[in-house]
């Protein structure tokens, strides 16, 4: 999706960084050892997306560096839930 204007761009950073920001609230709550089968395909899903931000966040962007250490705190939290999930797709990646 492309994102014409500097306000445009400015909101779309700002909504990513208040969803991530909650996403990590969410998960940093849940307890431990409680994933079930449909919570973790839920991870997997969520995965790669989460891994997007850490990837695709421009330079020189004013938001990039808060997108990415926000992504990066939701993926902590996940793979303190869901380890194995993380660690695979760590794996895939480092195998491609």
């Amino acid at each position: 999706m492309r994102i014409f204007g500097e306000a445009a761009e400015k909101n779309l950073y700002l909504s990513q960084l208040i969803i991530l920001d909650t996403l990590e609230k969410c998960l940093a709550g849940q307890p431990k050892d409680t994933m079930r089968l449909d919570e973790t395909m839920l991870v997997k899903q969520l995965l790669p997306e989460i891994c997007h931000f850490l990837h695709t966040c421009r330079e020189g962007n004013q938001h990039a560096a808060e997108l990415r250490n926000s992504a990066s705190g939701v993926l902590f939290s996940l793979s303190c839930n869901n380890f194995n999930a993380v660690f695979s797709r760590i794996s895939t990646r480092q195998a491609n």
